[in-house]
């Protein structure tokens, strides 16, 4: 003889149901993995899929067991009214009059609900995956256009300090060697120099905010005629630092940019078969009021579930 095991434990009143538990496991006392499931979520199945049968204002549905066997345990809580003290209290009870018919409707109608309280913690995950995704990408693209940029400066500047070119002015080869060089040691750092004291954060906000100095060349553009100008690549000089290497380097030609990286799917299944009444339950609660939904990704095809 079959022993007899727990097919499903929905806890409504704590928000929290337990897969499939063995005969062994359940005769031995032992609980099964339990699942959180969002309030809202559990509103919604008993206000669309659950009949006053079960589960009214008056008389609360908390707590339901479905065994192999066709048995079931329910708990409800019911509105009683105590005439000696004229008021109404809740009270807990075990309520054991449905048929076998109807606890088996109840447990199919739980486990359609299981399976959508997973599906939309999957949601959740692939949807924080997305946001990592995205952020490590965005990162991504800042330091490799760093890097690019720093590549185009100085690869575009190297005939600056050429020893056969001559100087329009005393000391412009200085000016182009002093540029070059913080370009070279500042527009893309080590994570593990001392100035970012090994936070990540203030890594990549370096990144996010630096300003390039403008070239030799630039500068005396943006000076000439100019009596007593600041000194060349002041600091506390704002009209000499930008954002953009097109506007720091006088020698920059601006070039395509990268195409754009593709967010990773770590896996996430492009399309995923479901059956209709889980994909009709999924609607009903409303499962794309709590996580995002690209209910394109779902089939229903029940010859090939």
């Amino acid at each position: 003889m079959e022993e007899r095991s727990l097919l499903i434990e929905a806890d409504f009143l704590n928000g929290s149901f337990s897969e499939e538990q063995s005969a062994a496991l359940y005769n031995a006392g032992k609980s099964a993995k339990r699942f959180k499931v969002d309030k809202e979520l559990i509103a919604k199945f008993f206000a669309t899929q659950i009949d006053e049968f079960w589960h009214s204002d008056k008389d609360q549905l908390e707590y339901f067991q479905y065994f192999s066997d066709g048995g079931y345990f329910c708990q409800r809580r019911k509105l009683v009214y105590d005439f000696k003290t004229e008021s109404s209290y809740r009270k807990v009870y075990s309520f054991t009059g449905a048929t076998n018919a109807q606890a088996e409707a109840l447990f199919k109608k739980c486990q359609d609900f299981f399976y959508v309280v997973n599906e939309v913690k999957n949601l959740k995950v692939e949807e924080k995956v997305k946001d990592i995704d995205q952020s490590v990408v965005f990162w991504e693209q800042r330091w490799r256009k760093l890097i690019r940029q720093r590549q185009n400066m100085l690869g575009l500047s190297d005939w600056r300090v050429l020893p056969d070119i001559d100087e329009k002015y005393e000391g412009e080869k200085a000016d182009w060697v002093k540029w070059r060089k913080w370009i070279r040691d500042y527009t893309v750092p080590s994570p593990t120099d001392a100035m970012f004291e090994g936070s990540g954060l203030k890594y990549f906000k370096y990144t996010f905010d630096l300003k390039f100095p403008i070239d030799p060349s630039n500068y005396r553009k943006l000076y000439d005629g100019v009596e007593n100008p600041p000194a060349f690549m002041d600091e506390n000089d704002a009209d000499q630092w930008v954002r953009h290497d097109s506007e720091a380097s006088s020698d920059f030609f601006q070039s395509r940019e990268e195409n754009m990286y593709r967010l990773a799917t770590r896996g996430i299944p492009q399309s995923k078969k479901i059956s209709e009444n889980i994909l009709r339950l999924m609607r009903e609660l409303e499962v794309d009021e709590i996580i995002p939904v690209d209910w394109s990704k779902y089939h229903t095809d029940e010859n090939e579930l």
